[in-house]
């Protein structure tokens, strides 16, 4: 084989740092094209080394990410094919084989994905400056004697709040974690391919069509085209971002104990990581039909269209979870308002302190329609237990079974927020009176209560609910003044009261219990 080869030194080395998590920019990266891009995307093959940094995705919308690449290419090796010889032909009869590689181009290349994770999106905006700043000072960045990394104590700060992670050709004896372990490697790598790039490995290869030495032999009839690539690319890159954001809204929900909306994210997250199964095994099926020519490339373009038209699009997916995270917005900015109360879901917790011995009478502030029911989520599930949907052969079964939107969001239903509006006032001024009681205690849930919508002030006495919806007191009514003009006032002339002294409740039972509510400011 050697007296066919050509080999020559090619060095060269590169540094680059991107701040995109996208496939789109992955894979550019990697310098991958858009047949191979497909294959990949379908998990027809499998990657390590430095390509495992595709498989490397952000989980979170609030995580700050920064790559650096760091690329080194040593020897260029070419097969002379004028000087080649077919010696074993029945090899091309067992189809095992399109292409021979006839150049391959040495070297290594590593990829260390920096993160940190930001509160809110002004947060990511500075993490993400600051971990740029950081990046492009590796290279200039000095080891001292000891083999520590020289920095000044602000950057040393910033470095602390930074996780690294590790991908590449090179065999390390461990991976670095923080900025310091990366820098201290980065520094290293050049020596570590040996003097004569003996520890290289191939990073590019050149194919030639074996058909073309040999008619009989296998060939690619056709290959998906380079738009139906980056559709495939777009719509992966579309459950993932919905991937994303479901996660942090469960995250969200969860920490602020809000069952009810994280059990509705978890099925939609279930049923979004069910359909991407659905869809990647459907299209992997017909990719490798398509390249041996027995199917048409439009039945892989028909099944994208197929998932736009579906409930799963990225408009369908979008528009539910901006419901769910106004949700969540909502409850959790009257969560605020209403100061240090806690928040308790219904079911056993709840029912420790309704049945609590120590208590006598509980005041509930209760958002009642966060229980509603989610028509979307009951499409998806029909869907994927739909045979002709999961064929993905006709775009009009996707069209007949797509979610058709005929219900708002309970925020929306007429008197929902004016209710969450006034009774938040009355929860508070029930609430500064009940905190004076040791018997008594007050609480945030939701219990659903159609007659109800937006919230309602509920009153427990002795685990019992009396009283469903408290009131919120009508302000008194504007008392016109008929003053004689003797007095020297101006002839009908109003007034009003709407002090707390005007709060009353039109439950009897409920007015005494709650320190006989006088509700006065003064007590």
């Amino acid at each position: 084989m050697k007296k066919v080869m050509r080999i020559k030194g090619h060095q060269n080395t590169s540094f680059d740092v991107t701040a995109s998590d996208s496939m789109r920019k992955k894979t550019k990266l990697l310098q991958i094209s858009a047949s191979l891009k497909g294959s990949f995307l379908l998990g027809l093959v499998s990657i390590e080394g430095s390509a495992s940094f595709l498989n490397d995705r952000m989980s979170s919308s609030r995580q700050c990410r920064m790559t650096m690449q760091y690329k080194e290419t040593t020897l260029f090796k070419e097969l002379i094919a004028t000087d080649m010889e077919i010696k074993h032909p029945e090899i091309f009869e067992r189809n095992e084989a399109t292409h021979v590689v006839t150049a391959v181009l040495y070297g290594a290349e590593a990829f260390m994905v920096f993160d940190q994770m930001a509160a809110d999106y002004q947060e990511k905006q500075d993490i993400q400056g600051n971990l740029k700043v950081m990046i492009d000072k590796i290279p200039l960045l000095k080891l001292t004697g000891e083999g520590k990394v020289a920095m000044t104590e602000e950057d040393k700060r910033r470095a602390r709040r930074f996780s690294c992670k590790f991908h590449g050709d090179f065999k390390l004896k461990e991976n670095p974690s923080s900025f310091e372990e990366a820098v201290i490697v980065y520094k290293r790598l050049p020596s570590m391919l040996g003097q004569k790039g003996e520890a290289s490995v191939p990073m590019k290869v050149w194919l030639y069509p074996l058909n073309n030495l040999e008619p009989k032999a296998a060939k690619i009839v056709r290959d998906i085209n380079a738009s139906a690539v980056s559709m495939l690319e777009s719509i992966i890159e579309h459950l993932h971002d919905a991937k994303m954001r479901a996660h942090d809204l469960i995250k969200l929900s969860k920490n602020m104990s809000l069952t009810v909306l994280r059990d509705k994210l978890e099925t939609f997250q279930n049923k979004r990581a069910e359909y991407t199964i659905v869809f990647k095994r459907k299209l992997k099926g017909v990719l490798p039909q398509i390249r041996g020519g027995t199917v048409p490339e439009t039945a892989f373009t028909d099944i994208l269209r197929f998932h736009e038209e579906s409930s799963f699009s990225k408009i369908k997916m979008r528009e539910w979870l901006n419901e769910k995270e106004t949700e969540i917005t909502i409850v959790q900015s009257y969560i605020s308002l209403l100061g240090s109360t806690s928040l308790v879901p219904p079911g056993p917790e709840l029912d420790k302190v309704l049945y609590h011995p120590k208590l006598d009478t509980v005041v509930m502030f209760s958002f009642t329609s966060l229980e509603h029911p989610e028509p979307y989520l009951s499409n998806l599930e029909e869907c994927l237990n739909c045979e002709d949907f999961a064929k993905m052969e006709d775009v009009k079964v996707a069209v007949q079974k797509t979610f058709s939107k005929n219900t708002a969001p309970w925020y929306k239903y007429p008197g929902a927020i004016p209710a969450l509006r006034s009774c938040s006032p009355v929860f508070l001024v029930v609430k500064a009176r009940c905190v004076r009681n040791p018997l008594h205690a007050v609480l945030i849930s939701y219990i659903s209560d159609d007659s109800h919508p937006g919230s309602s002030i509920r009153v427990y006495k002795n685990g019992q609910c009396i009283n469903p919806h408290l009131k919120p007191p009508e302000k008194k009514k504007e008392r016109e003044l008929v003053v004689s003009e003797d007095d020297g006032r101006t002839s009908n002339q109003r007034e009003e009261n709407t002090t707390e002294d005007s709060l009353t409740f039109d439950d009897q039972e409920t007015n005494e219990m709650i320190l006989n509510v006088n509700l006065s400011a003064n007590g």
